[in-house]
């Protein structure tokens, strides 16, 4: 009997020392919080990231649409992955991502050989756009003036062995030839897949293709009868900004030395896509020249010799040659720079070079011969060939048939499954952090439940969503409350093919047989019913919020929604979707982010009641007398308060963010230099 007196008693105290809620709705301005004396704008949504579209289009030199190309975006500057997917047939790529505020770039990355391997963009009214190639391609880099044509020396020496050439004309401040063709080469998807399946990015060509490299496979070119000729450049995947020619010789007389290289001229002086230092785009196209019957073309690459700053070509640090021999290796195996393929589907001789010297390895050259790539053709169309010359490599493994090349394909062998997406990245996590009393105010130190979490979205070759999996753990429960989690998801209940990996145990949640929660309008995934089950007390009152207890990992969860058919990126939405919390096994009691809708499953008689400012006929949910919400979501794992510490205590800038409506110090969770106060912030 004692101890029941003793317990009311505590009870009685307890709540004696909490604010009667008639109080704080007559006189709300009666408070001890900081955060309540803030003049919140009535409009503002107190969102830490956005949602951004982002828009993809690749085009090839004569800007018709490249399908089935390969890329990734990549958060700056920490080059972080948010999406992984595939051009459609119009070259196309849109999809939506939530992106946290101190996000101002992202960068296009694609391994793919004949398109630029690296664009970045900045995020401007939340949207970044991306045009890839095209006969005028658009470079965050630089705004080229075509008009402006430096003045080129007529012959200069690369080295002392007197190696000269001539140039073919003027070029712009970015290497870009003034004599290019006025029409460029047509190039496909399936060209530039046969090029990738012949020379794979950093793969050595010794192990992909060692036959390509044998002494017998020719290194130049010659002419089985007269003919035009010309190059033309397909793709650059170096870090360096190198410059082409072509020398003409006899080949009965072919050069011993490199003072026996003459007739060169200059083609290319800087052999470099928009964005990577220079301006070419694969499929510009330059005519050589017309050759006899019985004349021979090698080729030249001078290794980063074009100097931006002025637009010269300088002596770069080494010259290649397509006579081996006259290369700068002293092992004799190591000396080859050029290969020369057959493309039989386009009477194409593909040209491609290693730039960097074979002996430096292996911090320098990858040996896969592909940091220059161009092709040769004539007319007559079958002047140049050669039955020595090798065929390029057109097998491509699809293993799953599904359209995605085995290399590319993250699922090579599931035909319904390619790529991955992820929020916030695919190597950092975002943060939910919650206060349960509502419709009454809590004490703002947003830690009643915080959990971290990462969605990945699986995408099929088409970009459409077949699977959610989320990798979620809990970080601190300051409550006393069995809180539940989940998150609502803006599909029918029957979209949705199997739920795996919930924990609830409690009986709290009806499940259909699918695992979403039964009787709901939209999709709903309760991932747990009690935080206690998945992390442990551990001799402290509250979980991971109080200083020098002990503290508790969470067990982390991972949950796959398996959907019945594909849904597009763009019915979904952006993760993290809606999530909320359920509040001390009530059901009814939903805790969202605000201005989010509840569950159907929501009691929404306790809208407007004691500190709530609910009004749906506003879409205003979930905040409080001074506009001031129950749950922030946090791109980025959150250092969240001590237990009893208001959030504006432990960071300097929350209280100007929200009063000037998300205006000022929109990163203001981030770990930079005055943002925090150390000591209010939670410590393991």
């Amino acid at each position: 009997m004692k101890n029941i007196i003793i317990s009311i008693f505590t009870i009685y105290l307890l709540s004696s020392c909490l604010p009667k809620a008639d109080e704080i709705t007559l006189n709300p301005q009666s408070s001890d919080y900081a955060i309540e004396k803030l003049n919140v704008p009535a409009t503002f949504d107190f969102k830490n990231s956005k949602e951004v579209k982002i828009s993809v289009s690749i085009l090839n030199g004569v800007d018709k649409p490249l399908k089935s190309i390969p890329f990734t975006i990549v958060t700056e500057p920490n080059g972080e992955v948010i999406f992984t997917g595939m051009t459609d047939q119009n070259g196309l790529v849109e999809v939506s991502k939530d992106l946290g505020n101190h996000i101002k770039q992202l960068s296009f990355k694609t391994d793919m050989i004949g398109i630029p391997n690296s664009l970045t963009v900045n995020i401007e009214s939340q949207k970044a756009t991306f045009k890839i190639g095209g006969s005028k391609p658009v470079t965050s880099m630089f705004v080229e003036n075509e008009s402006n044509f430096s003045n080129a020396r007529e012959a200069f020496s690369t080295s002392s062995d007197g190696f000269e050439y001539e140039v073919m004309g003027k070029w712009n401040s970015s290497g870009v030839p003034e004599y290019l063709e006025p029409v460029n080469e047509t190039i496909t998807t399936e060209f530039l897949q046969d090029i990738n399946s012949s020379l794979p990015e950093s793969k050595p060509l010794t192990g992909t293709h060692p036959e390509y490299l044998k002494n017998d496979r020719p290194t130049t070119l010659v002419l089985n009868e007269k003919a035009e000729v010309w190059i033309t450049f397909v793709h650059e995947g170096a870090g360096w900004q190198n410059s082409l020619g072509f020398y003409k010789f006899d080949p009965k007389a072919p050069p011993k030395t490199v003072k026996d290289v003459d007739n060169a001229k200059l083609v290319f002086p800087n052999v470099s896509f928009p964005g990577s230092g220079g301006g070419l785009v694969s499929g510009n196209k330059v005519k050589i020249g017309t050759f006899d019957k019985g004349e021979a073309i090698g080729f030249f690459l001078l290794a980063n010799a074009f100097q931006g700053k002025d637009a010269k070509v300088g002596s770069g640090y080494y010259t290649h040659f397509s006579h081996s021999e006259l290369n700068v290796e002293k092992n004799p195996d190591l000396r080859r720079h050029f290969v020369i393929l057959d493309d039989t589907k386009s009477n194409r001789m593909l040209v491609a070079v290693e730039d960097v010297s074979r002996e430096n390895t292996p911090i320098g050259s990858d040996n896969d011969f592909n940091d220059a790539i161009f092709f040769v053709t004539s007319n007559p169309v079958k002047a140049i060939e050669n039955p020595s010359i090798p065929p390029m490599d057109t097998k491509e493994t699809d293993t799953d048939g599904d359209g995605v090349n085995d290399t590319r394909d993250e699922f090579p062998k599931d035909k319904d499954r390619a790529f991955s997406s992820y929020t916030p990245s695919k190597s950092t996590f975002g943060t939910l952090a919650y206060e349960d009393l509502w419709p009454s105010k809590g004490d703002y130190d947003f830690n009643d439940l915080v959990l971290n979490y990462q969605f990945q979205e699986i995408t099929n070759a088409k970009n459409e969503v077949v699977d959610i999996k989320l990798k979620t753990v809990i970080k601190a429960v300051g409550a006393s409350f069995r809180n539940g989690w989940g998150f609502e998801l803006p599909i029918d209940p029957s979209k949705v093919k199997k739920v795996s990996g919930q924990s609830l145990p409690n009986g709290l949640i009806s499940t259909s047989a699918n695992g979403t929660e039964a009787g709901s309008k939209n999709a709903v995934i309760m991932v747990f019913d009690d935080a206690f089950d998945k992390i442990k007390r551990v001799g402290a009152d509250f979980i991971n919020t109080v200083a020098k207890q002990p503290y508790s990992q969470g067990d982390t969860m991972n949950v796959t929604v398996e959907l019945t058919s594909p849904v597009a990126s763009s019915t979904l939405g952006a993760a993290p979707y809606n999530p909320f919390i359920v509040v001390n096994k009530d059901r009814g009691k939903e805790v969202h982010l605000p201005n989010y809708k509840p569950t159907e499953k929501a009691n929404t008689k306790l809208f407007g009641t004691l500190d709530d400012r609910t009004n749906p006929s506003k879409a205003i949910y979930y905040k409080n007398f001074k506009n001031l919400p129950w749950a922030i979501h946090i791109p980025v794992s959150f250092d969240y308060p001590y237990e009893k510490t208001e959030i504006l205590k432990g960071y300097n800038y929350f209280g100007k963010w929200a009063e000037s409506n998300g205006v000022d110090f929109p990163d203001w969770y981030l770990d930079k230099t005055g943002y925090r106060v150390p000591e209010n912030i939670y410590k393991k």
